[in-house]
């Protein structure tokens, strides 16, 4: 049942960026179709490029291929247009029109079988005053979201921020137990967030696991070093495991105090 409304929940908030996202890739189109000056193209190939990452993103959070598969031909078409390898031309535009008025018509069909799916009552737990505190900080909605639903499936209590600096302010005025955060952010990136945190003598405990798309070795290093309790990579994302990582996190933490 807690599964069932969780999948229900996600889908809801991945919809609902899915809707934005291709009014921006619709908007984009028309922009570049417009531009007459190389920094007007520039900028209208910028957004949609960054369109079709997050839409790769966000449909790989939610494991819905078909989208993902359109994010990441997207990605590639609009990347291959900055560099010069792939035509702007009347032809390409068409296409591409076609092919966004077709996710448009996808969109509409997922967000009709997710209404036709049945709705879980809710189920009591424990109440918040009892329960540990954890942050979500991430820059991406849908991440964000599907991290806070995950925890709070497992009776967590969730904040959640889009940034490290304003989960940094919320850290000088609340009690947190655990931080979840991405690394790459605007404002403060999580590598600045674990910096302060450490540097924090009330705070230099406090375990911060970091799930990010930055998915090498040499990344995975640098979050380890900066002192990152665990260092998760998004595409491997599992709701189990991830949910066992924070248990024995907040369980070290408990078990390393004076």
């Amino acid at each position: 049942m807690e599964k069932s409304r969780l999948i229900q929940r996600l889908m809801r908030i991945f919809l609902g960026e899915l809707e934005e996202l291709i009014d921006t890739l619709e908007n984009g189109v028309e922009a570049l179709e417009r531009a007459d000056r190389p920094d007007e193209r520039t900028q209208a190939l910028e957004t949609l490029f960054r369109a079709g990452h997050s839409l790769k993103g966000a449909a790989h959070a939610v494991d819905n291929p078909r989208f993902e598969s359109a994010g990441h031909y997207l990605e590639g078409l609009f990347a291959g247009m900055r560099q010069g390898t792939a035509p702007v031309d009347a032809e390409t535009l068409t296409l591409l029109r076609a092919k966004i008025a077709a996710m448009r018509t996808d969109a509409a069909r997922l967000a009709i079988d997710a209404l036709a799916q049945d709705v879980q009552p809710p189920v009591p737990g424990r109440s918040a005053s009892t329960r540990r505190h954890l942050l979500v900080v991430d820059d991406s909605p849908t991440t964000r979201n599907m991290v806070k639903e995950a925890l709070e499936t497992a009776e967590y209590r969730v904040t959640a921020f889009e940034d490290g600096l304003t989960a940094w302010q919320c850290l000088q005025e609340q009690s947190v137990d655990l931080v979840v955060s991405d690394v790459e952010m605007p404002r403060m990136d999580g590598y600045g967030l674990i910096e302060k945190i450490r540097a924090a003598p009330h705070l230099s405990r406090l375990p911060v696991v970091l799930l990010t798309a930055l998915e090498n070795e040499v990344d995975r290093q640098r979050g380890l070093l900066a002192g990152a309790t665990a260092y998760l990579f998004k595409s491997e994302f599992s709701q189990v495991g991830f949910l066992r990582i924070i248990t024995q996190s907040l369980q070290n933490n408990y078990n390393d105090k004076p």
